[in-house]
């Protein structure tokens, strides 16, 4: 199989849905041969696309260009105001954990019906369990859905989102952390794949064994 990895470092769930929807509708694959997993990240986190012509300081952890014309600036965690500028900060202090995670609500039904609508067979994975248990998540998604009265995203939808089963709290129970203790090391990534993502994509007939 050809794997894409569309993934780009402490970027949010925007830019996962953003960048799914683009290269799908750009690339213009035939959905028979296309199996999309999304992999949820943190809700705290916040993208922007912005025109190629801006610079900004400090640069973000990661430069994505989505084309010649625009490119993807992050924002990571509200803690980590400081890092990412005035502007930056004073963007977080506007945020709360409700708005983030309304954020991250909309940005799930919104991939969700593109990929539907263009019959993508597709899975949503996360790296922490904001659906069963979030040791590693600063905000409760699933109660702050519950306070702006919206329903919980279809359990049909997703792997791996039970407690423990997750790439992150896979890697935090079994310590396979990397130097900073949160995010997983290459063999949590390894090991995660082979004792956990692959046996789940077989057992539901998403992958087929050679």
């Amino acid at each position: 199989m050809n794997i894409v990895n569309l993934a780009v470092d402490a970027a949010g769930n925007q830019h996962i849905a953003n960048s799914i929807i683009l290269y799908l509708t750009q690339q213009q694959l035939d959905p028979a041969g296309v199996l999309v997993l999304p992999m949820w990240s943190g809700i705290g986190r916040t993208d922007f696309i912005i025109g190629q012509h801006h610079t900004l300081h400090p640069v973000p952890a990661q430069k994505f260009n989505y084309d010649s014309f625009t490119q993807l600036y992050s924002i990571c965690e509200a803690t980590e105001q400081i890092y990412y500028g005035n502007w930056a900060a004073a963007y977080k202090k506007m945020q709360n954990k409700h708005s983030l995670s309304l954020n991250s609500w909309l940005e799930i039904n919104k991939l969700t019906a593109y990929l539907q609508k263009n019959c993508y067979a597709f899975k949503y994975l996360t790296f922490v369990n904001i659906l069963n248990g979030h040791s590693l998540s600063k905000i409760d998604f699933l109660s702050c859905l519950k306070d702006l009265r919206l329903p919980l995203p279809a359990a049909d939808h997703w792997l791996l989102a039970h407690a423990k089963d997750s790439l992150g709290e896979f890697a935090l129970y079994h310590n396979h952390l990397c130097s900073d203790g949160v995010h997983p090391s290459l063999y949590g990534h390894e090991s995660w794949l082979e004792k956990k993502l692959i046996p789940e994509l077989l057992k539901n007939n998403l992958l087929l064994e050679d």
